[in-house]
């Protein structure tokens, strides 16, 4: 997954979930990060649109994080639906 850093490596959240982990919540549940790493533009440029792009130069945004999620947390007994 890749993770546009529009306020830098500096920031507080990449820097606690570089050195501590995290988990990714979403619609679908929740996942731990299982790694982050710092990527540059030859590697982000790619996997973005044209329009994105283009609005990530006009703000000066060089800065890009790759998040590799570990494997989803099973459902509980609540999540499951049983027949």
């Amino acid at each position: 997954m890749l993770v546009v850093l529009t306020y830098g490596p500096s920031a507080d959240w990449f820097r606690n979930v570089a050195v501590g982990g995290g988990r990714l919540e979403t619609a679908e549940g929740s996942q731990d990060i299982a790694a982050l790493r710092l990527v540059d533009r030859t590697v982000a440029w790619p996997r973005l649109s044209r329009r994105v792009r283009l609005a990530l130069r006009l703000f000066g945004v060089r800065d890009f994080a790759e998040l590799v999620l570990a494997a989803p947390d099973p459902p509980t007994c609540d999540e499951s639906t049983t027949t």
